[in-house]
């Protein structure tokens, strides 16, 4: 478990919990498992980041903390017993592993017919979409977007090339 991460400098804190999963690994680590903060002040894309340039490029998977709270507000990492909303915790995996993955489909009949164009984006974030905020597109697909503000969730976006 990383110490709390601080926005403005995640790298030590990140540096500092990879060294200490790779303490009494018995080989080179082959995958890590990822447990990352929900932390509105920061987002994933840094801190993935950071574990990438420790972990030499070493596959990632994970998730972000999350809660049953509307607003997300009692998100925490775990790790020996602590549940913390500021911390990563990190799980090296070494050996022959092979992981398996499946994929689950919606049904047709629940898929939005409203169609978009990725405007503007930074990384991963999409910014824009069809030249209006991506708030704004999600307001013309009929979501609330205070609603999306003050509840944030997840739901699936489809992506074409």
């Amino acid at each position: 478990m990383s110490a709390p991460l601080d926005p403005a400098d995640i790298s030590s804190a990140v540096r500092e919990a990879y060294e200490q999963a790779l303490n009494g690994l018995q080989g080179d680590p082959a995958m890590i498992l990822s447990y990352a903060p929900m932390m509105n002040s920061l987002g994933a894309v840094p801190i993935l980041d950071a574990i990438n340039r420790f972990g030499g490029g070493i596959p990632i998977f994970g998730t972000i903390s999350c809660d049953s709270t509307a607003a997300f507000q009692e998100c925490r990492t775990i790790y020996n017993g602590q549940a913390m909303p500021d911390t990563l915790t990190l799980v090296l995996l070494h050996g022959n592993v092979r992981p398996k993955f499946y994929v689950n489909t919606i049904p047709d009949e629940n898929i939005q017919k409203l169609a978009g164009i990725i405007t503007e984006s930074d990384g991963c974030l999409v910014k824009k979409v069809n030249n209006m905020s991506f708030l704004d597109y999600l307001a013309a697909m009929g979501l609330s977007k205070q609603g999306v503000i003050d509840s944030p969730s997840s739901f699936p976006i489809m992506i074409q090339r």
